[in-house]
């Protein structure tokens, strides 16, 4: 049996399914999510055998996710990002994911999740973050490189 790549696995619990979501352009997104749902089959034996039982009696399946894919090797944690805030929302129906995938859309992503974690955190924005006052003129938003604003 092949080894699971290190892939974003999203299971489902009400429908049962088990889906292996890869952000990069892959063909083998069916056999890999069957060879998950083997896997998770797999895993809830062995936990009945140490008394835990929920999710034992499922008939485990293996689906495929209609999805965007990255169009470059810099943005994978973004579009996984995306992708599960499209499942989550959805939840518990699956949806068809859609969302911008250019190199723009990505930027903008993730000057979006840089905000969020930034107004999320106990960082004193006043003092200390010359972006949101429109002080500066650079931001990151690429893994390499400044972008201009």
């Amino acid at each position: 049996m092949a080894a699971l790549q290190k892939q974003p696995l999203y299971v489902n619990e009400v429908n049962h399914t088990v889906y292996l979501v890869d952000p990069a352009n892959c063909s083998t997104e069916e056999s890999e999510s069957k060879l998950a749902a083997t896997k998770i089959r797999e895993y809830l034996k062995m936990r009945r055998s140490r008394g835990k039982t929920e999710w034992m009696d499922k008939k485990w399946t293996r689906g495929v996710l209609t999805h965007p894919t990255q169009k470059d090797g810099n943005n994978c944690g973004v579009v996984v990002i995306m992708m599960a805030r499209a499942l989550m929302e959805a939840f518990p129906t699956v949806p068809t994911i859609t969302f911008g995938t250019s190199k723009k859309d990505m930027k903008n992503e993730r000057k979006t999740l840089a905000l969020k974690i930034l107004k999320a955190s106990v960082f004193e924005f006043e003092s200390n973050c010359h972006v949101l006052h429109g002080k500066a003129s650079w931001i990151w938003a690429s893994t390499d490189k400044l972008d201009p604003m």
